[in-house]
């Protein structure tokens, strides 16, 4: 073997170590992160579409929480209903 293969094969190492340990830290530093708590924007809104049908119920401001009602139903469920959100 020539010097050149030697190199580049001690190259190739060192690439493939600095891969790998970089990968076992990411790996570490998200085993030691808290857990989140994560839930699905069409749970969180049909809860809050809830709170809002009993507030209408009550005749407390009406008009508004029909309006937020059905814009949640027509436009925020379908577009946004299966990302995930985070808890803090």
């Amino acid at each position: 073997m020539d010097c050149s293969v030697i190199a580049g094969l001690a190259n190739k190492h060192l690439h493939w170590s600095r891969a790998l340990n970089a990968l076992a830290m990411a790996f570490i530093a998200r085993k030691e992160r808290p857990e989140q708590k994560t839930k699905r924007f069409d749970v969180i809104a049909r809860e809050c579409i809830k709170t809002l049908y009993l507030a209408f119920e009550r005749r407390i401001r009406r008009e508004t929480n029909r309006d937020y009602i059905r814009a949640m139903n027509l436009y925020l469920n379908p577009y946004f209903g299966k990302f995930m959100l985070v808890e803090k």
